[in-house]
């Protein structure tokens, strides 16, 4: 995400982090940009937050299923350039019971 992006969305993404939900559909993406080839595969899903549904990307490397119980996290979307700012934004991930 980027400054003024994350400044716009800050108050949205605050009410997320830490938040649990259950996955109520998924699907698997084996093939991205050029950006996301580091963390290939990866879910991305629909969340079921207690009635509140929500599309998200799962933390890469890591298969979803429906049915998992997962919690929002912010991590990095996508690899820049060296000199570029980290774009940042929310995921997902499996609570490991």
């Amino acid at each position: 995400m980027k400054p003024a992006q994350y400044w716009r969305n800050k108050q949205k993404i605050k009410d997320y982090i830490g938040k649990t939900g259950q996955v109520i559909a998924s699907t698997t993406i084996r093939t991205s940009s050029p950006g996301l080839t580091h963390i290939t595969p990866y879910s991305y899903v629909i969340v079921d937050f207690s009635g509140e549904k929500k599309e998200l990307m799962g933390v890469g490397n890591e298969l979803l299923e429906i049915g998992d119980e997962v919690v929002c996290v912010m991590r990095k979307m996508e690899l820049g350039a060296p000199q570029e700012l980290i774009d940042y934004g929310l995921k997902v991930k499996k609570i490991m019971e």
